[in-house]
């Protein structure tokens, strides 16, 4: 199959022609078949914010999954918005498996969820420590609710795990200012591009940046040592989608070097068609569409705990003066009473 219909046109006469004139005898066109399709990518973390207390996760021998850190998912969906079927589509996933000097960051527990049209090669360093896996903890899908909220545009933190009192503060603190460590993509996957009008459809041209995001399909791993994943979707009729699930544990003995700074860090998807209906491979220029989920570590012990701490010197002084303020008040009460007296008398 091609993306485009050829015509070969030849002309000849019954009358002598002579050899010169025939190279304008033949003509070659062809008729470019558009099929229509837009693919998109929806993603979240859950908790997006992930308040934890260090003291809690020591250096003891890990047995169990809780023992590495709070649990950390990231939902990805790839829908076909149409109007055409896509009958093939690629993705890739770039997981923040181990920070850059080779500390384990997001620690997968398990084989990633599947639910659609989706196929995933076995992933890679999958629970490598052979802890014990929480069954319970297995189940994490909630499609419906997920696809409702986001279709809603409401906020998809699907509650999956309690964590103790010690582990939560107040939101309020978030707004405080904060040094952050980031682990994004964003600065490495930057394009831009043109759009136009040619022959009655919209044509999309790559900029010079663009161009080098199309090259390396934006398998780029950014500030982390990342694991590379490969998935195959399809087909997807319109409106039909794929979901895929990452359940890990955030290594805590890792964010502990960073000290008191948030962490921030994040997974990536991109996705691309491959085969469309009566053409196949698409011979033009299709753009691959990326997501990145992002998940922020915030410590709640350690330096932020000592800011809120008050010095002991702080409180005996207060006290100090606030006896002082009140046995003046006593007195000037009392000779204000003595004058009122010697004035009625």
């Amino acid at each position: 199959m091609k993306s485009r219909y050829e015509f070969h046109m030849t002309a000849n006469s019954t009358n002598p022609e002579a050899e010169s004139s025939k190279f304008d005898n033949s003509l070659i066109f062809t008729i470019p078949i558009w099929v229509e399709t837009d693919l998109i990518i929806e993603g979240s973390s859950n908790p997006p914010e992930l308040y934890y207390n260090s003291s809690l996760y020591g250096e003891k021998n890990l047995t169990h999954e809780a023992d590495i850190g709070p649990q950390v998912l990231h939902f990805y969906n790839i829908r076909n918005k149409g109007p055409s079927d896509i009958l093939e589509a690629v993705a890739y996933v770039l997981w923040p498996t181990y920070t850059v000097a080779g500390d384990p960051l997001l620690y997968l527990v398990e084989q990633p969820e599947l639910s659609g049209p989706i196929k995933c090669e076995p992933v890679e360093h999958v629970n490598e420590m052979n802890l014990i896996i929480d069954r319970k903890k297995k189940s994490s899908l909630d499609f419906l609710k997920f696809k409702n909220e986001l279709d809603s545009g409401q906020d998809t933190g699907i509650q999956v795990e309690e964590y103790s009192e010690q582990e939560v503060v107040s939101r309020e603190e978030s707004s405080r200012s904060r040094k952050i460590y980031s682990s994004s993509w964003s600065s490495f996957s930057s394009s831009s591009s043109e759009e136009h009008v040619e022959g009655g459809r919209r044509v999309r041209r790559q900029t010079t940046e663009e161009s080098q995001s199309e090259k390396d399909d934006g398998h780029q791993c950014g500030p982390t040592n990342c694991s590379k994943y490969q998935c195959t979707i399809g087909p997807l009729t319109k409106d039909q989608d794929a979901w895929i699930v990452f359940r890990s544990r955030v290594d805590v003995r890792t964010l502990k070097k960073f000290g008191a700074m948030e962490v921030r860090v994040s997974s990536k998807l991109t996705a691309k068609v491959a085969r469309l209906p009566h053409i196949g491979p698409p011979d033009y220029l299709i753009v691959p569409k990326s997501r990145e989920v992002y998940t922020t570590f915030i410590p709640t012990d350690g330096e932020r705990l000592s800011e809120k701490i008050v010095p002991w010197w702080v409180v005996v002084l207060s006290a100090c003066a606030g006896t002082v303020i009140l046995l003046l008040l006593i007195f000037l009460l009392w000779k204000l009473d003595k004058e009122l007296l010697l004035i009625r008398s």
